[in-house]
């Protein structure tokens, strides 16, 4: 459903291009699911530009998240090295969405089948995973 959802934005974005360049007011865009809507062309690009702003702002908040994490538990384990790496690596150029997909639903079957998440998982398997601190 999320490769839908992504299938969407991009082919939204794409469809956003051709129809500015030429100067249509509404097209047709393809949503998930098969289904289609007509939109303006300036509401698309406006969702667009969001689209745009949120995907770049995710793997900071990302990193935001992890660092507030090691405060407030004033401890580094080895799941939020994990987290870091697959953060990281989600801001290459074309391979991190791949990176960054394939984690997302790597964390949502660890979801499914344990209950917990990827990082969790480790630290469990690691007596806690304990770097650095202590609790």
């Amino acid at each position: 459903m999320a490769n839908d959802f992504t299938q969407a934005y991009i082919g939204a974005s794409t469809t956003l291009k051709a129809s500015a360049g030429y100067r249509l007011a509404q097209t047709t865009v393809q949503l998930p699911l098969g289904l289609a809507t007509r939109t303006s062309t300036r509401a698309l690009s406006a969702i667009s530009k969001v689209g745009g702003v949120l995907a770049e702002a995710a793997p900071w908040v990302a990193a935001g998240a992890i660092a507030v994490d090691i405060y407030q538990n004033r401890q580094l384990n080895v799941g939020h090295l994990y987290q870091a790496t697959i953060t990281g690596l989600s801001l290459i150029p074309g391979a991190g969405l791949i990176i960054g997909g394939g984690a997302l639903l790597a964390e949502g079957i660890s979801y499914y089948y344990t209950g917990r998440g990827i990082a969790d998982n480790i630290n469990s398997s690691l007596n806690g995973g304990v770097i650095i601190g202590s609790k």
